[in-house]
């Protein structure tokens, strides 16, 4: 063996490792030095604290699910045993609140709506006239969505089988009046602007499936007290209309709050009825939407006390009474008669507006003939000769005799067969006499005329009959 010494360095594996030992010797006497987390924060944070954690991991690590699941779902979903942590922490605060929300959240539409009370929405008003000052769309924009949230329930699109007050007649007299007030308050421009802003984003939430009638009562209370907002704007509503054909909910929920105002003025009815749902007649989904709206809104009219005459130009209204007149032998029966219904009713609205009668008279005269089924332009045609115009129209009846000799016949055949009752204030009077002289004496130039038409023979029969039955009358009466 050699005498020499020998020099052993460690190797570069031991040099790594002492110096990681070094360095972890050296953490743990700074974290020593260290405040510990329940020196600082107090008891019962860090006691939640811990439990949030060693809950984490317990997620963290269940394999059935990823990490990214698990994040997700943490958001979304309360594990066993942090609603255990939660009831520990903090007492029986959240089944409370879970027994108090089931009861309080009414099972009706009807019931939650008499429910809301005059201080609730007046609360929700001065809560956000505070957070917003001056800023009536906002306002506006807060109550539609409180009344959103607080109704939020499935309901039919058009509220079928209800009055046309619904869902506003739920609510209580003074709530109504505190909520029209408020709307009037904005200043109408806003209210039109606003009308319309809430329209879109109803069909938008319809076609997100979200309920929307917190939205429909608003946009009813709108039409009921301002029904011009519902007409200004036709063009567009027509656009979105159509956007939302193929979704019938959609459209028929569009359709239901523009047609809102026509209950409360006839004008406004007719208008949207022409424009915006008579395209939609002849489809399946809207047809008994359609046919009933223009009845009910014809009969709101007549209930109303206060006169509302019909402020239409001719060509305006012969528009809508040819397409409420026009045969659909497409559509049930008993929808063919509402439309007939409907266009009597609309005629006798129109005749007895301030408007010329003789000019009402020749269109309608002119449109009778012996293939009609029904006799609203006769009926017309006898509301004129009953009016104030009666002069005028038998002027012009005068004027077109010998044209419209068949016209003539019909009309002159219903008038002697009703002077008794219907017609009798008409056919007794003087006017009347002195116009059948002119007739008898038309008749006489038309005989000696060398085209003749099958009606002379009719007319001459009618006026002798009415004469004989007259003079019945009036020698019974002197007896």
């Amino acid at each position: 063996m050699s005498e020499q010494w020998e020099v052993v360095s460690k190797s570069r594996k031991q040099k790594n490792l002492d110096k990681k030992v070094i360095a972890h010797t050296e953490q743990k006497r700074i974290a020593a030095q260290l405040p510990k987390l329940e020196e600082l924060l107090p008891a019962q944070r860090y006691r939640n604290l811990l439990g949030s954690s060693s809950n984490n991991n317990h997620k963290s690590h269940s394999p059935a699910k990823s990490s990214s699941s698990t994040s997700s779902s943490s958001k979304t979903n309360k594990s066993p045993a942090k609603k255990n942590l939660v009831k520990t922490a903090v007492g029986s605060t959240a089944p409370k609140k879970s027994t108090s929300s089931s009861v309080a959240k009414p099972k009706t539409l009807e019931q939650a709506l008499r429910n809301i009370t005059r201080d609730d929405f007046a609360a929700q008003l001065e809560q956000v006239k505070l957070s917003c000052p001056g800023s009536e769309l906002r306002w506006l924009n807060h109550i539609a969505l409180y009344f959103n949230g607080a109704l939020s329930y499935e309901c039919d699109p058009i509220f079928s089988g209800r009055s046309a007050q619904y869902p506003s007649n739920l609510a209580s007299a003074s709530l109504k009046y505190s909520i029209v007030e408020f709307l009037g308050s904005v200043g109408e421009q806003n209210l039109e602007y606003f009308f319309y802003s809430l329209l879109d984003s109803m069909a938008t939430d319809l076609n997100n499936n979200q309920t929307v009638a917190g939205y429909k009562l608003i946009l009813q209370l709108i039409g009921q007290n301002w029904p011009s907002i519902c007409s200004r704007n036709l063009a567009k509503t027509a656009l979105l209309r159509n956007s939302y054909q193929n979704r019938s909910n959609i459209c028929l929920s569009i359709l239901w709050a523009i047609g809102q105002g026509g209950y409360q003025s006839l004008n406004e009815g007719v208008r949207v009825w022409q424009n915006l749902m008579l395209p939609n007649l002849e489809l399946k989904q809207y047809t008994k939407f359609v046919v009933e709206y223009m009845e009910r809104a014809l009969t709101a009219a007549a209930a109303r006390k206060q006169v509302d005459p019909l402020q239409l130009n001719q060509q305006e209204f012969f528009a809508t009474y040819n397409a409420l007149n026009a045969p659909y032998n497409n559509l049930p029966k008993e929808w063919q008669q509402s439309l007939k219904r409907s266009a009597r009713l609309l005629l006798q609205n129109y005749i007895n507006s301030p408007v010329k009668h003789a000019n009402i008279f020749l269109t309608l005269f002119r449109e009778i003939s012996a293939n009609s089924k029904q006799n609203n332009e006769i009926e017309g045609c006898i509301s004129c000769l009953l009016s104030s115009g009666r002069d005028d129209c038998l002027r012009v009846w005068r004027m077109n005799y010998k044209k419209q000799q068949l016209p003539s016949l019909l009309l002159l055949k219903a008038i002697e067969e009703n002077w008794t009752t219907s017609t009798h204030e008409l056919a007794t009077s003087p006017v009347y006499h002195s116009f059948l002289q002119d007739v008898e004496n038309l008749n006489v130039e038309l005989q000696a005329s060398k085209r003749k038409e099958s009606s002379l023979e009719g007319l001459k029969e009618v006026l002798l009959s009415g004469h004989t039955a007259r003079e019945k009358k009036n020698e019974g009466i002197n007896l």
